[in-house]
Protein backbone atom coordinates (compact mmCIF):
# COMPACT_ATOMS: atom_id res chain seq x y z
CA UNK A 1 0.00 0.00 0.00
CA UNK A 2 1.34 3.35 -0.87
CA UNK A 3 0.87 6.30 0.79
CA UNK A 4 0.75 10.03 -0.51
CA UNK A 5 1.06 12.61 2.11
CA UNK A 6 1.75 16.05 1.22
CA UNK A 7 0.46 20.10 1.41
CA UNK A 8 -0.62 21.55 -1.48
CA UNK A 9 -0.37 25.13 -1.40
CA UNK A 10 -1.74 27.41 -4.11
CA UNK A 11 -0.45 31.63 -4.69
CA UNK A 12 -3.26 32.78 -6.71
CA UNK A 13 -3.46 36.32 -8.14
CA UNK A 14 -6.59 37.05 -10.40
CA UNK A 15 -7.32 39.64 -12.70
CA UNK A 16 -10.81 41.31 -13.57
CA UNK A 17 -12.04 44.68 -14.81
CA UNK A 18 -12.95 47.10 -12.01
CA UNK A 19 -16.49 47.08 -11.46
CA UNK A 20 -16.55 49.92 -8.88
CA UNK A 21 -18.57 47.60 -7.28
CA UNK A 22 -18.90 45.69 -3.54
CA UNK A 23 -21.00 43.07 -4.72
CA UNK A 24 -19.13 39.73 -5.35
CA UNK A 25 -16.50 39.58 -7.97
CA UNK A 26 -15.38 36.26 -10.15
CA UNK A 27 -10.92 36.35 -10.18
CA UNK A 28 -9.89 33.60 -12.76
CA UNK A 29 -6.96 32.67 -11.46
CA UNK A 30 -3.77 33.97 -13.66
CA UNK A 31 -1.65 30.93 -14.74
CA UNK A 32 1.45 33.17 -15.04
CA UNK A 33 1.78 34.68 -11.65
CA UNK A 34 0.33 31.32 -9.67
CA UNK A 35 1.23 28.36 -8.33
CA UNK A 36 0.02 24.88 -7.03
CA UNK A 37 2.71 23.13 -5.18
CA UNK A 38 3.28 19.90 -2.71
CA UNK A 39 5.73 18.58 -0.12
CA UNK A 40 6.09 14.83 0.32
CA UNK A 41 7.82 13.03 3.27
CA UNK A 42 9.55 10.05 1.34
CA UNK A 43 11.04 7.32 3.40
CA UNK A 44 10.23 9.27 6.52
CA UNK A 45 13.39 10.70 6.71
CA UNK A 46 13.61 13.47 3.39
CA UNK A 47 11.03 16.05 1.50
CA UNK A 48 10.25 15.86 -2.09
CA UNK A 49 8.69 19.11 -3.60
CA UNK A 50 7.12 19.32 -6.46
CA UNK A 51 4.06 21.24 -8.81
CA UNK A 52 1.33 20.17 -10.79
CA UNK A 53 2.18 22.35 -13.93
CA UNK A 54 -1.44 22.75 -15.72
CA UNK A 55 -4.62 23.73 -13.31
CA UNK A 56 -7.97 26.68 -13.16
CA UNK A 57 -9.01 27.98 -10.68
CA UNK A 58 -11.72 30.92 -9.97
CA UNK A 59 -12.27 32.77 -6.39
CA UNK A 60 -15.44 34.94 -6.33
CA UNK A 61 -15.98 37.59 -3.58
CA UNK A 62 -16.73 40.97 -1.88
CA UNK A 63 -13.68 42.29 -1.63
CA UNK A 64 -15.02 44.23 1.09
CA UNK A 65 -16.19 41.02 2.68
CA UNK A 66 -14.11 38.07 3.20
CA UNK A 67 -16.55 35.72 4.07
CA UNK A 68 -18.05 35.79 0.75
CA UNK A 69 -14.81 33.88 -0.26
CA UNK A 70 -16.01 30.89 -2.82
CA UNK A 71 -13.25 28.91 -4.12
CA UNK A 72 -12.57 26.70 -7.36
CA UNK A 73 -9.83 24.65 -8.61
CA UNK A 74 -9.51 21.60 -11.19
CA UNK A 75 -5.55 20.36 -11.54
CA UNK A 76 -4.20 18.10 -14.12
CA UNK A 77 -2.60 14.87 -12.43
CA UNK A 78 -0.71 14.38 -15.84
CA UNK A 79 1.12 17.36 -14.76
CA UNK A 80 2.50 16.77 -12.15
CA UNK A 81 6.08 17.44 -12.18
CA UNK A 82 8.87 16.76 -9.32
CA UNK A 83 11.90 17.14 -11.44
CA UNK A 84 12.30 13.67 -11.81
CA UNK A 85 10.63 11.50 -14.72
CA UNK A 86 10.83 8.33 -13.25
CA UNK A 87 9.37 9.57 -10.22
CA UNK A 88 6.47 11.73 -11.97
CA UNK A 89 5.27 8.57 -14.51
CA UNK A 90 5.21 6.57 -10.59
CA UNK A 91 3.28 9.42 -9.27
CA UNK A 92 0.87 9.43 -12.34
CA UNK A 93 0.40 5.60 -11.90
CA UNK A 94 -2.74 3.88 -9.91
CA UNK A 95 0.12 3.06 -6.84
CA UNK A 96 -0.25 6.99 -6.54
CA UNK A 97 -2.72 9.14 -8.58
CA UNK A 98 -4.09 6.75 -11.14
CA UNK A 99 -4.14 9.50 -13.53
CA UNK A 100 -5.44 7.69 -16.82
CA UNK A 101 -8.91 6.74 -14.28
CA UNK A 102 -9.25 9.91 -11.99
CA UNK A 103 -6.90 12.07 -14.25
CA UNK A 104 -8.20 15.39 -11.95
CA UNK A 105 -8.06 16.57 -8.48
CA UNK A 106 -11.06 18.83 -7.55
CA UNK A 107 -11.68 20.98 -4.74
CA UNK A 108 -15.07 23.03 -4.21
CA UNK A 109 -14.92 25.82 -1.14
CA UNK A 110 -18.30 25.20 0.76
CA UNK A 111 -18.04 27.80 3.46
CA UNK A 112 -15.58 30.87 4.72
CA UNK A 113 -14.70 31.84 8.29
CA UNK A 114 -13.14 34.75 9.04
CA UNK A 115 -10.23 34.27 12.25
CA UNK A 116 -7.88 36.41 11.62
CA UNK A 117 -7.05 40.30 9.59
CA UNK A 118 -6.79 38.79 5.97
CA UNK A 119 -7.15 35.57 7.59
CA UNK A 120 -9.86 32.97 6.43
CA UNK A 121 -10.53 29.44 6.88
CA UNK A 122 -11.76 27.99 3.58
CA UNK A 123 -14.11 24.63 4.13
CA UNK A 124 -14.68 22.81 1.30
CA UNK A 125 -14.58 19.04 -0.44
CA UNK A 126 -11.23 17.76 -2.37
CA UNK A 127 -11.43 15.10 -4.82
CA UNK A 128 -8.66 12.70 -5.13
CA UNK A 129 -8.95 9.46 -6.76
CA UNK A 130 -12.85 9.51 -7.25
CA UNK A 131 -12.68 10.04 -3.48
CA UNK A 132 -13.99 13.14 -1.94
CA UNK A 133 -13.45 14.46 1.62
CA UNK A 134 -13.93 17.47 3.60
CA UNK A 135 -10.82 19.57 4.23
CA UNK A 136 -10.18 22.77 5.60
CA UNK A 137 -7.48 25.57 3.67
CA UNK A 138 -6.12 28.59 5.69
CA UNK A 139 -6.17 30.84 3.19
CA UNK A 140 -4.49 34.42 3.53
CA UNK A 141 -5.05 37.45 1.80
CA UNK A 142 -2.03 39.13 0.42
CA UNK A 143 -4.11 42.17 -0.43
CA UNK A 144 -6.58 43.36 -3.37
CA UNK A 145 -5.28 46.00 -5.72
CA UNK A 146 -5.98 48.09 -8.99
CA UNK A 147 -3.18 47.41 -11.09
CA UNK A 148 -2.25 50.24 -13.77
CA UNK A 149 -4.05 48.85 -16.41
CA UNK A 150 -7.42 49.26 -14.40
CA UNK A 151 -7.78 45.92 -13.13
CA UNK A 152 -8.62 44.11 -9.78
CA UNK A 153 -6.38 42.11 -8.61
CA UNK A 154 -6.34 39.73 -5.60
CA UNK A 155 -3.70 37.35 -4.05
CA UNK A 156 -4.09 34.37 -1.90
CA UNK A 157 -1.99 31.69 -0.47
CA UNK A 158 -3.67 28.43 0.78
CA UNK A 159 -1.69 25.41 2.49
CA UNK A 160 -3.03 22.63 2.25
CA UNK A 161 -3.73 19.51 4.54
CA UNK A 162 -2.48 16.66 4.38
CA UNK A 163 -4.33 14.40 1.81
CA UNK A 164 -3.22 10.73 3.34
CA UNK A 165 -3.98 7.69 1.76
CA UNK A 166 -4.60 7.72 -2.00
CA UNK A 167 -4.51 4.18 -3.09
CA UNK A 168 -6.12 0.91 -1.49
Amino acid sequence: MKRFVGVITVIAIAALPLTGSAAPVTFEVDGAHSKVLFKVRHLGISTVTGQFRDFDASIEMDPEDLSTLKARAVIDVARVDTEVENRDKHLRSADFFDAESHPKIEFVSTKAEVVGENEVKLYGDLTIRGMTKPVVLDAVLGGVITDPRGNLRTAFTAPGPSTGRTSG
